[in-house]
C-alpha cells in the first residue's frame, strides 16, 4: 500500500502488511494509519511531518508492529498526540527523544495499551503546554521507568488513568508533578501492583474532585506518603 504525494491516507485498512509512505505534505495527519492492524513494516522515509498540526490516532491500532522509527519526524507544529500510538500492542521500545512536543496541548491516551513495550525515551519532552494527559501510559504493561521529571504538568487539568495497570513499575517518582489545575486523579495509579512505596508528598490536590480509585489494586505498596 501507498501513501501518494496528494496525501491520501491509510486508514482503517485491516488487511494492510507493509507500507512505503512517498513525499506526503498537509497539515493534519490524524488517524493516518488507524486500525492498520496487520501492518507489520512502515517505511517513513519519505514522509514530510513539518506542516503537520494533528498527529491524533496516527498509529491507532497498529497491533503488530513490533519497531518504528519515527526518529525523522518534525513535530514542531503538532498540538494534538492524543491516541497517537494507542493500541500498538506489539511495541517493545519507542524512541521519541527526538520529538519536539512543545507545543502540544492533548495527550491524552498516548501509549495507552502499549502492552509489550518495556521502554519509551521521552527524553525530548517538553509538555508545558499540555492540557490533557488522561490515560497517557494506560496499560503500558511491561514498562520499567517513567521519568516523572521531564513531565511539565503545570496546565494539566486530568490525570485520570494517567499510570493505570503500568504494573512492571516498581517505583515512580511522581511526586515532582505539578497539579495545581488537576480536578480528576480518579484510577490515576490502580492496578500498579509492583510499586512498593509512593510518595505523593509534594502533590498538590487543592482542586482535585475526582480521586475515585486513585490507588486501587496497588496491593504491593508498603508506603504511601501523603501528607507531612
Amino acid at each position: 500500500a501507498i501513501v501518494d504525494a496528494d496525501g491520501q491516507r491509510v486508514s482503517s485498512n485491516e488487511g494492510v502488511s507493509n507500507v512505503t509512505v512517498g513525499v506526503v505534505k498537509g497539515g493534519s495527519m490524524a488517524n493516518m494509519f488507524n486500525g492498520c492492524e496487520n501492518m507489520t513494516e512502515c517505511d517513513l522515509a519519505g514522509l514530510n511531518t513539518g506542516m503537520s498540526n494533528s498527529m491524533y490516532m496516527f498509529f491507532k491500532g497498529c497491533a503488530s508492529l513490533e519497531q518504528l522509527n519515527v526518529s525523522q519526524f518534525d513535530t514542531s507544529s503538532v498540538t494534538n498526540m492524543d491516541s497517537m500510538f494507542s493500541g500498538c500492542v506489539a511495541l517493545k521500545q519507542l524512541n521519541l527523544g527526538s520529538f519536539d512536543t512543545s507545543q502540544v496541548s492533548n495527550m491524552d491516551h498516548m501509549f495507552e495499551d502499549c502492552q509489550s513495550a518495556t521502554a519509551i525515551d521521552i527524553s525530548s519532552f517538553d509538555t508545558n503546554a499540555a492540557m490533557d494527559m488522561e490515560g497517557m501510559f494506560a496499560n503500558c504493561y511491561e514498562l520499567l521507568s517513567i521519568d516523572c521529571n521531564i513531565l511539565k504538568t503545570g496546565k494539566a487539568d486530568s490525570m485520570a488513568r494517567m499510570f493505570q495497570n503500568c504494573r512492571s513499575l516498581t517505583s515512580l517518582n511522581a511526586n515532582v508533578l505539578k497539579t495545581p489545575n488537576v480536578t480528576d486523579m480518579s484510577f490515576m495509579f490502580a492496578g500498579c501492583e509492583n510499586l512498593t512505596v509512593l510518595d505523593l508528598i509534594d502533590l498538590d490536590v487543592t482542586d482535585v474532585t475526582n480521586m475515585e480509585s486513585m490507588f486501587e489494586g496497588c496491593t504491593r505498596v508498603k508506603q504511601l506518603v501523603l501528607t507531612e
